[in-house]
């Protein structure tokens, strides 16, 4: 498997029920807003795309990046070696969800990338 030349910053995480006065969350649902600093340490351009991120509960359900995102959501490109780029990247999670882990792995053709994972916590 190959080393990913990416560096991942979790700068901070935050559950929300509103993201904005037209987005709330489903009954027994909360926004999991994770605000993120991508940083390519390798040497060669890497793709970032907030689709590569996933969120596990520690009963193992997974969530997958929604629609719904706030003002400063991490977007999709390349990053250009020792190039970072920020954003926020929202999940819709069970409001009782605990033990989170992100994850992040590219889906590049050419991949076979190794998942970067971060506990988050509670």
């Amino acid at each position: 498997m190959a080393e990913t030349g990416v560096a991942l910053t979790v700068n901070t995480v935050a559950r929300k029920v509103e993201i904005s006065p037209l987005f709330h969350a489903g009954a027994g649902k909360t926004f999991l807003v994770v605000d993120i600093s991508v940083e390519n340490t390798w040497n060669a351009n890497e793709p970032y795309n907030p689709l590569y991120f996933k969120v596990k509960d520690s009963e193992g359900y997974e969530y997958i990046p929604g629609l719904v995102a706030d003002d400063r959501p991490l977007t999709a490109g390349e990053l250009p070696p020792g190039d970072r780029a920020r954003g926020t990247v929202t999940f819709e999670i069970a409001g009782t969800s605990r033990g989170l882990t992100l994850s992040y792995q590219p889906l590049v053709i050419f991949g076979g990338y190794r998942t970067i994972r971060i506990a988050l916590g509670d």
